[in-house]
């Protein structure tokens, strides 16, 4: 994330790293900055109030397993990993370190999908 400034009262996203075991939304639990300090942001959910540090927006402790991003961010990280789980239906696994914008795969998703529509290609079998 490129804008690291926050306000009091900007609506983000909690992430956990065990998220999935806590019942954690697709879209991480919605919260909402109650106090910005110099290097770090206090932030309210569904699971209390979490210190977060700036610099990597991780919780400030000594796991970091806690994480928040924007709402814009949270949303744009969804359309990715939908797109690249596309990809990999159909076989198509993308580096890791892939720098790829998301309008290229979403452009490449479209395509196979049009091509799989007109029975051009298929889905992997698993």
């Amino acid at each position: 994330m490129n804008d690291k400034k926050f306000n009091e009262g900007d609506e983000v996203r909690v992430f956990d790293l065990n998220g999935k075991r806590q019942g954690q939304p697709e879209h991480g639990w919605p919260g909402r900055v109650e106090k910005v300090g110099r290097s770090l942001v206090t932030i309210a959910y569904a699971h209390g109030t979490q210190k977060f540090k700036m610099s990597d927006q991780r919780s400030n402790d000594a796991y970091g397993h806690q994480y928040f991003k924007t709402v814009k961010q949270a949303e744009l990280d969804l359309r990715r990993q939908k797109a690249t789980g596309v990809l990999r239906d159909y076989g198509i696994m993308l580096s890791t370190r892939s720098n790829m914008t998301l309008s290229g795969l979403e452009s490449i998703v479209e395509l196979l999908e049009l091509l799989d529509s007109q029975n051009e290609i298929h889905l992997q079998e698993r």
